[in-house]
C-alpha cells in the first residue's frame, strides 16, 4: 500500500491517499522501480498511437498584432509555397499569438510572441542532442525556416523579430516527464474512444491514477476531468461521500 512519498532530498512526506498524474510509464518504471508493473498500463506503450511529439518554435516580435484571429487552438493558415520545416513539406501551418500587452504601461511598444508547434520526430532530436552545435545548428535552420513561413501571411515579420526560443521533444520529455515529448499523450482513435483506462495499480493499494494519459485525447479539459474521477476514488476508498457543487 502507498502512504506517500520519499522526496529526492530524503524527507517522506506521508498522506491518506497518492494520486499520480504523470504517464502511467513513469509511475511503474520511475516512481515505483518496476516494483508495481501492471501489464493494463505498461501494454499501452506497446499498442497504443500517441499524439505525435511537438517542436515548439516561439518568436517574439516588436510589433502588435491585434488583426490576429484570437483561438485557443491557434489559427490554422495554407503556406502559399509548400516549404520544407524539420525535414518535413509542410503545406500549412498553426500559429497562435499572445499579447504581453497586460504587462506593460501605456507607453512602451507593443510587442507579440507568435507560437508555432510542428509534428516532430523525437529519435532524430535526441540523435542531434548528442552533438551539440548540430543540434544548435537544427534550432537555428528550424526558427528560419518557421519565421520564412510565416511572413507568407506576414510580410516582413523578420524584421520586428526580437526574440526565438525552441522547445525540442527531448526538453518536453526532461521539462515535464511525458513520454517520448508526447504533449496531449494518447491519439484519439476509433480503438481508444471507448478506451477505459485502469486508474488503479494492480497489487497496490492506496494509489490513484489521473492525468491525460487516463484520457484518450489529452488536453486540459480531459485532464481536469480526470482529476473528478480521481476526487471519486479516493472519497471511495475513505468511506465517504462524493459531493460536487458547481459555481
Amino acid at each position: 500500500r502507498a502512504v506517500g512519498l520519499r522526496l529526492m532530498d530524503g524527507r517522506i512526506k506521508r498522506a491518506d491517499a497518492v494520486i499520480l498524474a504523470g504517464d502511467s510509464r513513469s509511475a511503474v518504471f520511475d516512481l515505483l522501480d518496476e516494483q508495481g508493473e501492471d501489464e493494463r498500463l505498461t501494454d499501452q506503450f506497446d499498442k497504443l498511437r500517441l499524439h505525435a511529439p511537438v517542436v515548439c518554435v516561439a518568436i517574439g516580435v516588436n510589433r502588435s498584432m491585434s488583426d490576429f484571429p484570437a483561438s485557443v487552438s491557434g489559427t490554422n493558415f495554407p503556406l502559399a509555397e509548400p516549404k520544407v520545416i524539420d525535414g518535413r513539406k509542410r503545406d500549412r501551418i498553426v500559429v497562435r499569438a499572445s499579447s504581453g500587452s497586460a504587462d506593460r504601461s501605456a507607453n512602451d511598444p507593443p510587442k507579440t510572441v507568435l507560437f508555432v508547434l510542428l509534428d516532430a520526430s523525437y529519435d532524430e532530436w535526441v540523435e542531434r542532442e548528442g552533438d551539440e552545435q548540430a543540434d544548435q545548428e537544427a534550432q537555428r535552420d528550424l526558427t528560419r525556416d518557421v519565421v520564412e513561413a510565416l511572413e507568407q501571411r506576414f510580410p516582413e515579420l523578420s524584421d520586428y523579430v526580437e526574440m526565438t526560443d525552441v522547445v525540442t521533444p527531448p526538453m518536453w520529455r526532461r521539462r515535464t516527464g511525458s513520454w517520448n515529448g508526447s504533449i496531449r499523450g494518447w491519439l484519439l482513435t476509433p480503438e481508444t474512444l471507448r478506451l477505459r483506462i485502469p486508474r488503479r495499480i494492480r497489487g497496490l493499494d492506496g494509489v490513484v491514477l489521473a492525468g491525460q494519459w487516463t484520457e484518450p485525447g489529452g488536453g486540459v479539459s480531459r485532464a481536469a476531468v480526470s482529476g473528478r474521477y480521481a476526487a471519486e476514488l479516493v472519497c471511495r476508498d475513505q468511506g465517504k461521500r462524493f459531493n460536487t457543487q458547481f459555481p
